[in-house]
C-alpha cells in the first residue's frame, strides 16, 4: 500500500483514502478473494488526469486522486 504526495489541491483527498483506509479495505479483500502469484502494489498518486489503472510491468494497481475529485463532482452534480 502506497499514499503517494498529491499537491495541496488534491490533498484533501489523500487524507481522505488515509482515513477511511480504503486503500487496505480493497487489499484485504483482494488477499482474500483471490490468489495471487506474486505480490502487488496498490497506490494511490497524482496521474494528471482521472484514472485508475493496472501496470503489469511493475505489478501496480493505481488509483489517481484526480478519479476521486471527477466522482466527487459527479456526486455533487446531483
Amino acid at each position: 500500500i502506497s499514499y503517494a504526495d498529491a499537491p495541496a489541491i488534491l490533498a484533501p483527498y489523500r487524507d481522505m483514502l488515509k482515513t477511511t483506509r480504503l486503500l487496505e479495505e480493497v487489499r484485504d479483500f483482494a488477499a482474500k478473494n483471490f490468489a495471487f502469484p506474486r505480490p502487488i502494489t496498490i497506490e494511490a498518486k497524482t496521474c494528471g488526469e482521472p484514472n485508475a489503472y493496472w501496470d503489469p510491468h511493475e505489478r501496480r494497481v493505481a488509483l489517481c486522486y484526480e478519479f476521486l475529485v471527477f466522482h466527487a463532482n459527479l456526486a455533487l452534480r446531483r
